[in-house]
């Protein structure tokens, strides 16, 4: 699994939410919404406290991780965050040749 923020995107989510000492934007997954990665569930974010952290990378000084329960929504697939029109989306990387 990989989850990777572009470098607009690093600076939205630093321009529009706060993040405390010992803080994160944690990507989590919910029932529904249109971008569905795994049937049925969507990622969102939030910032929070880095606890429970099964995943954890950092771009431009932004913390972003997703907790241990999480992992299996991400598993086996590369997301890429991407801002555009000041609007967050996500995209999956095409797997590799070979890839499952």
């Amino acid at each position: 699994m990989q989850i990777n923020l572009n470098d607009t995107a690093v600076e939205w989510f630093k321009s529009e939410f706060d993040f405390p000492e010992g803080s994160g934007l944690k990507f989590f997954i919910r029932y529904g919404g249109s971008f569905q990665l795994k049937q049925g569930y969507s990622p969102g974010f939030m910032v929070d406290k880095l606890q429970n952290v099964g995943y954890q990378e950092e771009k431009g000084g932004l913390v972003y991780f997703v907790e241990e329960t999480d992992l299996w929504y991400y598993k086996d697939d590369t997301m890429n965050v991407v801002a555009v029109n000041d609007e967050i989306k996500y995209r999956i990387a095409p797997k590799k040749p070979g890839q499952y």
